[in-house]
């Protein structure tokens, strides 16, 4: 759930202080110069093209950081849902407050998807805090791919592009054929590949993905469950509903009327 977005250029004399007790997540997107972070006794120089995360209940205080001739900043202020939380776990910079580098790759993305969600979320579309939540999950999902700390970051190369392609393009025509050909091996190789460094196999991995996504659409949206079988990737929503039941148990109805 967004809570609050918004984007300001700074003047060099603007200083800002969170009192410990505000008890929603932050995400922010430093877009220009620097800021100087001050929190429990430490201090870190955040730049542009940066990435941070801040945690609830973290006191801390920002000013000009001596970088540039203004600074400017997106943020995103929210409460994530119970599955976001291991994506969150960014490098520590100062307790409670980590960032990330957003230059290039997935994590240049994510930055993006920030100042995209803020874009959404003060637009004028239908549904426009859908928009921004899902353009926000998508931030979220692209800055957990460049994480350093993330297990698959000690995977092959051929394994995190495909788990990258699952988790950002899962509602896509993907295969273990099309998986294979992003990853760069054959089809066998990758298949034993992706299987001993993951626990399951590349085409369990994808339906285990899609079926997250769909419980999410059931209880979030009000789309028929063909629409939501379409959206994750399942053209054939019997088909859908037969492998839900597999996975949760109960019909994708069922799910929606009594979510776990």
């Amino acid at each position: 759930m967004i809570l609050g977005t918004g984007t300001l250029d700074q003047r060099l004399d603007h200083v800002y202080e969170r009192p410990p007790g505000f008890a929603w997540w932050t995400i922010g997107a430093m877009l220009h110069g620097s800021v100087l972070t001050e929190s429990r006794g430490r201090s870190t120089v955040t730049r542009a093209r940066c990435l941070s995360i801040i945690r609830p209940r973290t006191p801390y205080r920002v000013c000009f950081g001596g970088e540039g001739q203004r600074w400017s900043e997106t943020w995103v202020i929210f409460a994530p849902r119970p599955d976001w939380l291991p994506m969150l776990d960014w490098p520590e910079v100062l307790p409670g407050i980590s960032t990330l580098a957003a230059d290039q790759g997935p994590a240049a993305e994510a930055f993006a998807l920030v100042a995209q969600t803020h874009q959404f979320a003060i637009g004028s579309l239908p549904e426009r805090m859908r928009f921004a939540e899902n353009t926000l999950e998508r931030a979220i999902l692209h800055a957990h791919l460049a994480n350093p700390r993330a297990a698959h970051h000690d995977k092959h190369p051929a394994v995190r592009a495909a788990i990258e392609a699952i988790e950002t393009r899962w509602q896509e025509a993907l295969d273990v054929h099309a998986l294979a050909r992003i990853a760069g091996c054959s089809r066998s190789h990758f298949a034993h590949l992706f299987a001993d460094q993951v626990g399951t196999t590349p085409k369990a991995y994808l339906e285990a993905h899609r079926i997250e996504r769909a419980k999410h659409l059931l209880v979030a949206t009000t789309l028929a469950v063909k629409e939501v079988a379409a959206a994750v990737g399942f053209p054939n929503p019997f088909h859908f509903s037969t492998r839900f039941r597999h996975h949760l148990g109960c019909s994708p109805l069922a799910y929606r009327r009594k979510p776990e």
